[in-house]
């Protein structure tokens, strides 16, 4: 691709000087090139490929996040996936149903935007699914035409974007209606997994799907962040009964546990006249904060936590193994001025973050006139409603 590497910005502004180039098709490969090299770098390898306009790069799922939906089909269907179909209700630019239709015999891709099936019908084959069927169709109006069958699984990343474009994260205010459509997928298919809003309450989300259904249905969750972002939530209904798992998966960490919805289980708390005894600090990743799985934690890796609202654990002992960021307790202190200057008197520079204080990070380093970064950490924090500072480092 001629150009590829160029400034986007300033090829714009050039348009003028190339009048028989359609421009904004060409800033369009230029730009989702280079957004694909760095999101879905499969694609960004692939030559011919053609990428559809920003939004829709925008809204795409990454491919550590689409390898991950693939490995979970491939573990939760097992062989008969092979004779099954996948149906992908909403398919965007495809990239989910490329990494997904690998996994099935055969694989079905439903869009309502013409332009982007155009682009399907010529990407698919580039990316070795020849066979795939691409269906410019309403997800909804094609369910009606569907008979039952149970060889067949659905995927659904509903749009979160409101008619002026704005945000939505609710499963009623997305497009499709997933509430509208649950029965009828789950009348059809063997299992739906569903792309939400990491910004959704997947408590609240399964709720209403219960709601939306008079069948027998079990879910699991799989909460997938990237970097210790937060980037998707998924959600798997299958009619087999299991209890509630859910995941939590950040790069290399992963922690499932199963969710007691009727006897939520018990935080343990630090002892707060003792806190000098503690010496490891822990921060959990996105995924565990999303979940709140706080008891969970606890009970798993023999934790506590430093208080109702830090989200900041304790332990006597290193535990290596707990998925989040880990750091050695080398002072905690008051926000007494004495105290604070004998605890950092030797420091200048810190990185610093609050849960549950009075100030931001940014005004708390100011107060404690700290140049950013280094190799020290600051957790500020409230316990039993004194505000207490924890100087850390990072655990070896």
């Amino acid at each position: 691709m001629q150009h590829r590497e160029d400034d986007v910005r300033q090829l714009a502004l050039q348009a003028s000087r190339y009048p028989e180039v359609d421009m904004p098709y060409v800033l369009d490969q230029i730009a989702g090139w280079k957004r694909a090299k760095e999101k879905v770098p499969r694609w960004a390898a692939c030559k011919d490929i053609i990428y559809p306009p920003h939004l829709n790069m925008e809204q795409c799922s990454s491919q550590a996040t689409a390898e991950y939906k693939q490995q979970l089909v491939a573990t939760i269907l097992g062989e008969q996936r092979k004779m099954m179909t996948l149906v992908d209700l909403t398919g965007g630019w495809g990239v989910d149903f490329s990494f997904l239709a690998q996994e099935f015999g055969k694989a079905v891709y439903v869009e309502r935007n013409e332009h982007l099936c155009r682009l399907a019908r010529h990407n698919m084959p580039l990316l070795g699914l020849s066979d795939a069927v691409v269906v410019n169709d309403d997800s909804t109006k094609y369910l009606v035409g569907l008979q039952d069958d149970m060889q067949r699984f659905f995927f659904i990343d509903p749009a979160r974007r409101d008619v002026q474009g704005r945000k939505v994260a609710g499963l009623e205010a997305c497009t499709p209606d997933v509430l509208q459509l649950f029965d009828r997928m789950m009348l059809l298919s063997t299992g739906v997994m569903m792309k939400l809003s990491p910004m959704l309450d997947w408590h609240e989300a399964i709720r209403q799907l219960r709601e939306a259904t008079s069948q027998a249905v079990s879910f699991d969750v799989h909460i997938l962040s990237v970097h210790n972002e937060c980037k998707e939530l998924l959600l798997v209904a299958m009619h087999h009964q299991h209890p509630l798992t859910v995941t939590c998966v950040n790069d290399g960490e992963t922690f499932s546990y199963h969710a007691e919805e009727e006897k939520p289980s018990v935080v343990r708390y630090c002892n707060a006249e003792q806190l000098q005894d503690y010496r490891f600090l822990y921060a959990p990743n996105a995924s565990l904060m999303k979940a709140g799985c706080f008891p969970e934690l606890c009970a798993k890796y023999d934790l506590e936590m430093a208080d109702a609202n830090s989200h900041l654990f304790l332990s006597h002992e290193m535990i290596s193994a707990f998925p989040g960021r880990q750091f050695e307790i080398l002072a905690i202190s008051s926000l007494n001025k004495r105290e604070v200057k004998q605890t950092l008197k030797d420091v200048d520079q810190a990185n610093v973050a609050v849960r549950n204080f009075p100030m931001t990070a940014v005004e708390l380093r100011k107060r404690l006139r700290l140049r950013d970064g280094g190799n020290s950490y600051i957790f500020a924090t409230t316990i039993q409603r004194k505000h207490l500072l924890f100087l850390c480092r990072p655990a070896s």
